[in-house]
């Protein structure tokens, strides 16, 4: 069974030490509105907080993508970047 818990905290402690070992001074991710740029901005979020670095989202709009997905990813920036 995997513990959720355990693999944010891990995945953000990796991100943590990537930004700090490549003197990294922003990140940038491509929101699109859906599940892997959402769970991605969500576990960034709080690394580039304490890190005192900005998190970047940009929507990355296609013309496969519904509407909803689209204001979607206008959320998940305004929560998280």
């Amino acid at each position: 069974m995997i513990n959720y818990n355990k693999f944010v905290e891990n995945s953000r402690k990796w991100l943590s030490q990537y930004i700090k070992d490549n003197y990294l001074q922003s990140i940038c991710v491509g929101v699109s509105g859906g599940i892997d740029s959402t769970v991605s901005c969500a576990i960034a979020s709080p690394v580039c907080k304490e890190l005192n670095i900005p998190l970047i989202g940009r929507s990355l709009p296609t013309t496969t993508n519904k509407p909803d997905e689209n204001n979607i990813a206008i959320l998940v920036g305004n929560a998280f970047c």
